[in-house]
């Protein structure tokens, strides 16, 4: 399969390209064929040939998983020889016609086949547990492979590489992609499913692999079992899809070696596809996930409003498939937020001309938008506040976020309930933690809070109640937890410590 100029698309050819895909993906197959999709367009009262582009997406409703899973083949495209001949555009009238007139009706009826009846299905089961298909038909399965070629040239993956695909053959662990792009590059590929670390080691050393692409849990655990000798033959991994954070990270380094690089990838079995870091930054913060423009577009979007946020800015991941049959897709959130958001240019590394989504990837769920004082809202995660509050320290720890004077519309506050361990000195533990905060997260707490347990410290003596429902993250602390009183920051004289 010949390599296109995809990575290099000037962005206005880009844009253009993306209003013609949209346009057509939404005129000629959601509206006639999705049943999901013409109920939305209908009952919102939308005109389907009114789509002229990306910026008349938003007119379409944000779908998350929950609706996908209430019913999976409301999204599948179901197309009718009635439906076809209402509604399919053109072009497509006059192929159909003439394979009729040159092919025979067998041919015709096996091109439409092809196009749209589902020949493989992807399952995934996320956080729910229960099975999510997704089906592809034999033209979205070449369209996957060329968006796995496309994701392992991103990853430095080469034609005469000798690949070991370790990632599970079930579908959303990224096994498809990575397969079928390795095929269309035309990689020699090992794809043995699961196999114990030992197992794996040595399998790789009997092929000289030169890429192994695995999770990264279980990829270290093959370094491991490579004993001493190592893999002389590996250059690269590249880790599927999964958290990766900078101490797995340098686990994995250390383990693999200097001559050993570490590629990163994102993405969901919903969107059929992964997407890589470059190799030229992989591990950089700013690298990011390379897109395929011209095949998807992302939004990414507050969390709280719904809107689309600026370049750059942390929000939640929107999907929309420009070229999919089976189950086809418009504005799915998949539940993911990048807290690098999306920036388009230039890959100051690699040079490609594409979009990137900028990590670390985490749940939905866990993010949370503040309005601290200024006008401009900042996404955290809740995880993230959980590290920065795992310190030795600590007995205890909840965060509360309330709202300035009970004002619905005034900026939030952030409150750290504290419970020091032993006899640690409260003033002290509360200037650490307000400098891990500033460090790690990049605010101060309004306040940090003392339970009535702790003796000692500087004390606001204004008391207030814990209120269940506003606890966002806790640890080590109970409903029948005492009353609190708010603690600020103390000054380095009251800790008898010379300022700065």
């Amino acid at each position: 399969m010949a390599k296109t100029s995809w990575d290099q698309l000037d962005p206005s050819e880009l844009a253009r390209q993306q209003d013609r895909k949209l346009r057509r993906q939404i005129r000629f197959q959601l509206y006639p064929y999705s049943p999901f999709y013409r109920r939305v367009i209908e009952e919102l009262q939308i005109q389907a040939d009114g789509f002229m582009g990306v910026d008349d997406l938003q007119k379409l409703p944000l779908v998350d998983r929950h609706a996908l899973s209430s019913n999976p083949e409301d999204f599948v495209l179901h197309p009718s020889r009635p439906l076809i001949q209402r509604w399919a555009s053109g072009s497509q009238l006059t192929s159909i016609f003439f394979n009729k007139i040159l092919k025979g009706i067998d041919y015709a009826e096996s091109d439409l086949s092809n196009e749209y009846a589902a020949v493989h299905v992807l399952e995934t089961t996320g956080t729910t547990g229960e099975p999510l298909p997704i089906k592809l038909s034999r033209r979205d399965v070449a369209v996957l492979a060329t968006e796995g070629m496309r994701m392992l040239e991103v990853a430095g993956v080469r034609t005469g590489d000798v690949l070991l695909n370790l990632l599970e053959p079930s579908s959303a662990g990224g096994f498809w992609p990575v397969w079928l792009g390795a095929v269309a590059l035309g990689a020699e590929q090992t794809a043995p499913g699961f196999l114990e670390p030992e197992q794996a080691a040595a399998l790789a050393k009997k092929t000289h692999a030169s890429v192994v692409v695995a999770i990264a849990e279980d990829a270290l655990l093959l370094l491991e079992a490579a004993g001493e000798s190592g893999l002389p033959a590996l250059r690269q991994l590249v880790l599927g899809p999964g958290p990766l954070g900078p101490t797995l990270r340098k686990r994995l380094a250390e383990s693999a070696g200097p001559q050993v690089r570490i590629v990163g990838t994102y993405g969901f079995a919903e969107g059929r596809t992964l997407w890589a870091e470059c190799l030229q930054g992989s591990g950089s913060p700013d690298a990011g996930y390379h897109l395929s423009g011209d095949l998807q577009i992302v939004e990414i979007i507050s969390p709280r409003e719904r809107r689309k946020v600026k370049p750059g800015e942390a929000g939640e991941v929107v999907f929309t498939g420009l070229d999919h049959r089976g189950t086809a897709l418009a504005r799915y959130r998949p539940g993911d937020v990048a807290m690098g958001g999306l920036v388009p240019g230039r890959c100051r590394y690699c040079g490609r001309l594409v979009d990137r989504i900028i990590g670390p990837i985490r749940r939905s769920g866990n993010l949370i938008e503040l309005q601290l004082g200024g006008e401009d809202l900042m996404a955290v995660d809740v995880e993230t506040l959980a590290d920065a509050l795992a310190h030795p320290a600590l007995q205890a720890w909840q965060v509360e976020v309330r709202k300035s004077e009970g004002d619905p519309r005034g900026p939030d506050e952030l409150y750290v309930l504290f419970d020091p361990k032993g006899k640690k000195n409260p003033g002290q533990v509360a200037a650490e933690l307000d400098r891990v905060f500033r460090t790690e997260i990049g605010f101060s707490p309004t306040q940090f809070v003392l339970s009535d347990r702790a003796k000692g410290g500087v004390v606001d003596l204004r008391p207030i109640p814990v209120e269940a429902g506003s606890v966002l993250v806790s640890a080590g602390w109970h409903e029948d937890s005492p009353r609190v009183r708010l603690w600020r920051t103390p000054n380095p004289e009251e800790l008898g410590e010379a300022p700065n």
